[in-house]
């Protein structure tokens, strides 16, 4: 009887470190996938914050761009004080966004000048009835070039100003 006594205690030993041990691991899978779940946060978090450092940087050269854009549609001409914050914005582009906007801020970089030197000699007078026709002409082409900028910004910028996508 005592043996049968002591290995029912055994028995029962054994069941009860089991399931102890059963307990303890569950626990620490519970404790692991907590740990997972924090770490996904933090990463997912950490993506959100370098996303939104990034717009931040970003939005001066959109904005002044636009504005710049929108002045030269309004006005029918560039204006040099806006002229001058799109080129202090865009100091860096080539840092914050692709080759692509790099390449779009020299396009309104020459275009602008051009712009300026053809307004230039129409405002001094004194030009033949072809130099007058030919500076109309890139007057004209010059409109069209910013009223197109201004219509596809939102398009040509979207993927740079976006918060929710890691790029």
């Amino acid at each position: 009887m005592e043996v049968i006594f002591g290995l029912a205690i055994g028995i029962a030993g054994v069941i009860i470190t089991g399931a102890q041990w059963y307990l303890m691991h569950q626990r620490h899978q519970h404790d692991v996938n907590l740990e997972n779940q924090r770490f996904e946060h933090e990463k997912e978090l950490a993506r959100f914050r370098k996303n939104l450092d990034m717009f931040e940087k970003r939005w001066p050269l959109y904005e002044a761009l636009s504005g710049y854009a929108a002045s030269a549609i309004l006005d029918g001409k560039l204006d040099k004080e806006m002229y001058r914050t799109f080129l202090s914005a865009s100091r860096g582009a080539e840092f914050l966004f692709d080759l692509e906007i790099e390449k779009l801020c020299k396009s309104v970089t020459d275009h602008s000048i051009d712009w300026f030197l053809a307004r230039g000699k129409m405002e001094r007078g004194n030009l033949s009835d072809e130099d007058y026709q030919e500076c109309s002409s890139k007057d004209e082409e010059h409109l069209e070039f910013f009223q197109d900028l201004l219509d596809d910004m939102p398009k040509i910028f979207m993927k740079y100003m976006r918060t929710d996508f890691n790029i």
